[in-house]
């Protein structure tokens, strides 16, 4: 029989063996490299077109079992597949349903970060004063958010995240407090579902005793932003005075622990602090909170990055889950991709707005679905009073949920493919200036980490099949003692 390759499939190879993956379906398929070597010559004699199964076969019997898991996993076929595979898979992504609401409760912020993308679009606001969220809005702003899930009967009780948002949102206290025991009644009310968690994006120098207190018995997580264990690593977050800030998050970091709240730590890679990755991780090591997440920089055409920088991202990712998953940390972004690796379960977007599945309300009510969007208000459709809005039906959350690699024809002989997740839109849109356009700074990321993958579930395996072996061996010398 004849067979080709899939135009989806992928090859890895080491000096160990070689790995066959599909892209869509993500089942790796790894084989010794005698029977990959033998398979590229036959391949190439054919031009690349077919090759025979009984070329393989008449070598080694046992490559008969190879090419039939090289064929259930749709790595090979017996003809060449009709190009209506990846029009299917588009076509079962979801409808924009939402999961995730940001409150921007304020436009203010008592720091002044050098690589903040926020104040970057707050400065081209078309309004000149930076404005707090009233109360009324906050509560219009989660009525608006009840209504719109709550009409979404099929997918009400999924998972939910409502994350307050700023600006620095600890400058507008009384609405940041408020907003806490509201989802708290909500969820009492059988109008937000149990699974309904809410964050606060801090960077925590304004946090003190008395609202740490106030805010626990709500269960509100609080993400701190920090971007190492020392303050040389921190020198890109100051104060509008230029004054140093590490003491202070310091502080509010052991608030945090001595009265038991959870929190996690939000990281910005900035440039010169990965180029002392060992360095930073170390630190973070000392710092030991188990839950963080890193962010690469948005650049700009303005501020874009260096040629190195996204390869110095994803070795850094990579580098960190090596070090500190042993010690019992998780790396949201690469946990992410590695959930789906296991369960060979495809990841159309790692941005939240992606898909269609987040909005954005602004502090004066205006509803969006980027928070990076929010000085221009770019794509922001609605307002709050608006309880009949409907995600989807409108076509800029259907253009969003259109930013997916399975949606671009560019990324489709990517080995990444199924497990991109696209990255960041709004980056992609600041470095081309064209929306639906490619994050290249992301497409590193993706293929390091999917190369990574394939290579630690190889040791993984090779691991517990020694481990059998030896526990074999054992058994059988006991039996004959």
């Amino acid at each position: 029989m004849q067979y080709c390759f899939s135009r989806f499939a992928h090859e890895f190879r080491s000096e160990s063996a070689t790995c066959y993956l599909n892209s869509l379906k993500l089942r790796p398929v790894y084989v010794q490299n005698e029977f990959a070597l033998l398979l590229q010559d036959i391949y190439r004699k054919n031009q690349h077109h077919f090759f025979n199964a009984h070329e393989l076969i008449s070598q080694n019997r046992c490559y008969a079992e190879i090419l039939k898991s090289l064929e259930e996993e749709k790595i090979i076929a017996a003809s060449p597949e009709v190009d209506n595979v990846l029009h299917k898979i588009r076509a079962s992504l979801p409808a924009p349903q939402l999961a995730i609401m940001y409150l921007v409760v304020t436009e203010q912020c008592n720091l002044s970060c050098s690589y903040c993308f926020m104040n970057s679009s707050l400065n081209r606001a078309k309004h000149p004063h930076r404005q707090h969220m009233s109360i009324t809005t906050a509560q219009k702003a989660l009525d608006f958010f009840c209504s719109i899930i709550g009409r979404s009967k099929g997918s009400f009780e999924e998972e939910k995240t409502i994350i307050i948002y700023g600006g620095e949102p600890l400058t507008n206290r009384d609405c940041v407090l408020h907003i806490p025991n509201q989802i708290q009644e909500l969820k009492l009310r059988k109008m937000l579902p149990e699974e309904t968690n809410s964050v606060i994006n801090t960077n925590s120098t304004l946090l003190t005793e008395e609202l740490v207190k106030a805010i626990k018995p709500s269960g509100t997580s609080i993400s701190l932003s920090i971007d190492g264990g020392t303050a040389e690593f921190n020198h890109h977050r100051r104060y509008c005075d230029g004054r140093e800030t590490f003491d202070n998050v310091i502080s509010a970091i052991n608030l945090l622990r001595q009265h038991q709240v959870n929190f996690g730590l939000s990281i910005t890679l900035s440039e010169d602090v990965l180029l002392r990755a060992d360095e930073l991780l170390a630190s973070i090591e000392q710092l030991n909170i188990q839950n963080i997440g890193v962010n690469p920089i948005i650049p700009s055409k303005d501020s874009p990055s260096s040629e190195q920088y996204s390869e110095l991202v994803a070795q850094f990712i990579i580098k960190a889950y090596k070090r500190l998953h042993p010690l019992g940390f998780s790396e949201d972004r690469i946990a992410r991709k590695i959930i789906c690796f296991a369960n060979a379960a495809l990841y159309p977007w790692d941005c939240g707005a992606g898909g269609g599945r987040q909005v954005v309300v602004a502090p004066n009510g205006d509803v969006g679905i980027c928070h990076g969007l929010i000085g221009e208000r770019t794509d922001f459709v609605t307002r709050v009073d608006n309880l009949d809005f409907d995600p989807g039906k409108s076509e800029v959350f259907w253009k969003w949920r259109n930013f997916s690699p399975l949606c671009h024809h560019e990324c489709e002989a990517c080995s990444a493919l199924g497990i991109c997740g696209g990255g960041c839109p709004l980056r992609a849109y600041e470095m081309s200036g064209k929306w639906n356009s490619i994050d290249k700074q992301f497409c590193s990321h993706a293929k390091k980490t999917l190369e990574f993958l394939v290579w630690e579930y190889w040791r993984r395996l090779q691991k517990t099949a020694a481990q059998r072996e030896r526990s074999t061996y054992e058994t059988e010398a006991y039996s004959a003692a």
